[in-house]
């Protein structure tokens, strides 16, 4: 059972071997966010008050001036469990991918609102992209025909571009099976837009 406490900042051991940088940009917007929202997330400790998972909250309750910080407090987990969990934490959001179509919804209807996304932390660059495009459905038209060496294939963008079929597939394989952390994803979009746009 694991349980929920309050700890004082300064007995909270850092993991030398933490392997998720952050960047004192990234830094100053959970600084931003931790006094705009509170401290929803706590940090993760095992029973020695070592940090698990939480770097960068630390860092930016650190940056905050706090004196406490709420924490989960991991018990019964092995050394092995613990490192293990601390590398799944950072892992595993970074499988999760967008559906950009109710992204740009929401990006607008808070851009109406008066939301700064930079705040939430979204380049302008990634904001442009997602709030112009015209998202529509990647598509595989022909793609199963034999003996085909092109095929018109409709982009994320409303353009249309042409590949052999293999390539497509495997284009298809990274951008489905394989999703990227969205600057990675902002970016290949970036690219296919100002090639859709020649």
């Amino acid at each position: 059972m694991h349980t929920y406490a309050k700890m004082p900042i300064e007995d909270i051991v850092e993991n030398a071997n933490n392997a998720r940088k952050h960047s004192s940009a990234q830094i100053e917007l959970l600084q931003d966010s931790l006094e705009r929202y509170g401290f929803v997330n706590p940090l993760v400790v095992d029973e020695h008050h070592n940090l698990v998972a939480g770097h960068g909250r630390l860092a930016a309750a650190r940056a905050a001036g706090l004196d406490l910080v709420p924490v989960l407090v991991l018990e019964g987990l092995g050394p092995q469990e613990v490192r293990e969990y601390a590398i799944a934490d950072n892992k595993l959001p970074l499988l999760a991918s967008w559906d950009y179509e109710l992204l740009q919804a929401e990006f607008l209807d808070l851009g109406d609102l008066g939301v700064d996304l930079g705040k939430l932390g979204w380049s302008e660059s990634e904001q442009d992209i997602i709030t112009r495009a015209e998202w529509k459905p990647l598509t595989v038209e022909g793609a199963d025909k034999e003996g085909e060496e092109e095929a018109d294939r409709t982009t994320a963008l409303g353009g249309t571009v042409r590949f052999s079929p293999a390539t497509w597939e495997l284009i298809l394989e990274c951008i489905q099976d394989t999703p990227t952390p969205a600057d990675h994803e902002a970016a290949l979009l970036h690219i296919c837009q100002a090639w859709c746009s020649e």
